[in-house]
């Protein structure tokens, strides 16, 4: 571990250099006065120079830092080895820092270094393009565009913090253990109405991180999660700082934090978040979940990795699921029954994301059709594009309905007002299941999955943001239609076993469809014919 740490750390700071030196090179072009180039393409090259500069500066640091912490983290590691809640120093402290401080000064480093980049390249490439009418000048607009948004949230991201105080989560106990109740208070600064209450959110994420050549790609799957609302009345209110109380039970099956290899990890993260006006509040915390004393039996699994692919880890909740505190879905009597109605753009702001992604996502296939890109590019961004188009109007006019009329259970989804609807009786349905359904924005997602007792299953309403509001309605149903309610929440984890201390875990291999391990090659197959015969051709 301390060679790879060192080899890493080296290439950080070889990796500087080389953006420095090609820094560097602009600047010194530009301020030579050698060549004929106009004082404001000078001044931009001295801009974009500056940015590389920073840049490979920030990288070098960051590498030497890095170094120094591992090596710091070892010390602690070796000195506690039998108490891992003391591995962070502000765990050890009893109190889990906020996680959204880093976050600030990263949104600022990609702020400045996006807005550099995005309006020096605009302000040379777009007086070109727009003295020749070529139809891409729109299309460049995109890139400036996204570096204001990135710019914008920093600059929130500094409101909220100056507005509301560097928070913290102070612990009842110095750490917190599967069977046993997560108490403690988080530190705010909140002084504002709150006329919805806080919403807290405690999730256990197993995050697993690929990588496939240059691109990496970063895959959360939740394995428990719970959901509480505080009312404002229940904040201690100090001189300086409010209190937020803090509690969840953890169900005696939860899984242990483990952050050994920063490619395969599990940890508890405690989000909080409220809607005050201006702009709301919001923090994230990572806790610390450990055993004191693992059982014999911790230390093997009872299944074979190769089949946690595919098997469902499932969350054990309290019988009696409260009410959401704000709901999205709709419930009302009518002369047959109970209708249980979800509205279409119950979410604004998830819906206004989608659309905005699928938009520029629109304009890079229309840009890559406009300018004869080879065929295969806009079939496949196309096909993408095409899941993006259904994903908004699913947001804007998907709705679903699931009725109780008697001992008969009715559902029914629309798309733009058309859909089917479906009946099934009680005696015929084995369960109503609350699962996760992808995530959106960092959060998950959940669905109503109905399952038959023929074996065969669908889903029945989706898009549902809270697991709560999922276990409620399920329950809800369940008992209109004189069943055992089952509040079991299923979540899908497709990477295998989440690691675990002193348990052996060899992570499962994925198999991809016949037809997908023939779709890529044939692609390959494609693009080099095409640049073949455009070989020939010229």
């Amino acid at each position: 571990m301390s060679q790879t740490t060192k080899a890493g750390a080296i290439f950080a700071v070889v990796f500087g250099a080389i953006f420095c030196a090609f820094g560097f090179l602009p600047i010194l072009i530009a301020i030579s006065g050698r060549t004929n180039t106009p004082l404001s393409v000078r001044v931009l090259m001295v801009t974009f120079s500056l940015v590389f500069i920073g840049a490979g500066v920030s990288v070098a640091i960051a590498g030497v830092l890095s170094y120094r912490r591992a090596n710091a983290l070892r010390a602690i590691r070796a000195a506690n080895l039998g108490s891992p809640w003391l591995w962070r120093d502000d765990w050890a402290s009893g109190r889990a820092a906020s996680d959204l401080t880093h976050g600030i000064v990263a949104l600022w480093v990609a702020a400045i270094f996006a807005n550099a980049v995005a309006w020096s390249v605009t302000s040379i490439v777009w007086p070109q393009l727009l003295s020749h009418r070529e139809p891409k000048v729109y299309f460049i607009l995109i890139f400036p565009a996204i570096s204001l948004v990135i710019l914008v949230a920093a600059i929130r991201a500094t409101i909220r913090r100056q507005r509301f105080g560097k928070g913290y989560f102070e612990f009842a106990t110095l750490d917190f253990e599967p069977g046993h109740a997560v108490r403690g208070n988080i530190h705010a600064r909140l002084y504002t109405s709150i006329p919805h209450g806080i919403d807290l959110r405690l999730r256990c994420i197993h995050r697993v991180v690929t990588s496939s050549g240059k691109n990496t790609t970063t895959n959360d799957v939740t394995l428990w999660e719970d959901e509480r609302n505080v009312p404002a009345e229940a904040l201690i209110n100090g001189p300086a700082e409010s209190l937020i109380p803090v509690e969840f039970n953890l169900p005696d099956s939860a899984y242990d934090t483990h952050s050994d290899n920063p490619f395969n990890q599990v940890f508890w993260q405690l989000r909080v978040s409220a809607d005050v006006p201006g702009v709301d509040y919001a923090d994230e915390f990572t806790i610390p979940v450990f055993r004191r004393q693992l059982k014999p039996s911790d230390a093997t699994l009872d299944a074979p990795a190769s089949s946690a692919a595919t098997t469902p880890s499932r969350q054990k909740e309290e019988t009696v699921v409260p009410e959401p505190a704000s709901p999205t879905v709709r419930v009302s009597q009518t002369a047959a029954g109970t209708q249980f109605y979800f509205p279409a753009f119950a979410y604004p702001g998830s819906a206004f994301a989608i659309l905005l992604f699928a938009a520029v996502w629109t304009g890079i296939v229309y840009f890559l059709i406009h300018q004869h890109a080879p065929l295969i590019f806009p079939i496949v961004f196309g096909f993408f594009d095409l899941i993006l188009i259904y994903a908004v109007l699913y947001s804007f006019t998907g709705t679903a309905r699931i009725a109780v009329e008697g001992r008969d259970l009715i559902w029914q989804k629309k798309l733009l007002g058309i859909g089917n609807t479906r009946r099934a009786s009680a005696d015929a349905i084995s369960g109503l299941h609350p699962v996760s359904n992808g995530t959106m924005g960092g959060s998950p997602l959940f669905a109503l999955r109905l399952t038959t007792s023929d074996g065969k299953s669908q889903m029945i309403a989706g898009g549902i943001h809270s697991s709560q509001e999922a276990r409620w309605v399920a329950q809800q149903v369940e008992r209109l239609l004189a069943m055992r309610p089952d509040t079991e929440v299923q979540f899908l984890d497709a990477y295998g076993a989440p690691p675990q201390r002193n348990v052996a875990v060899i992570r499962p291999s994925i198999t991809f469809p016949r037809w997908l391990r023939l779709l890529v090659p044939l692609i390959a197959a494609a693009i080099f014919a095409y640049r073949f015969y455009l070989f020939f051709r010229h």
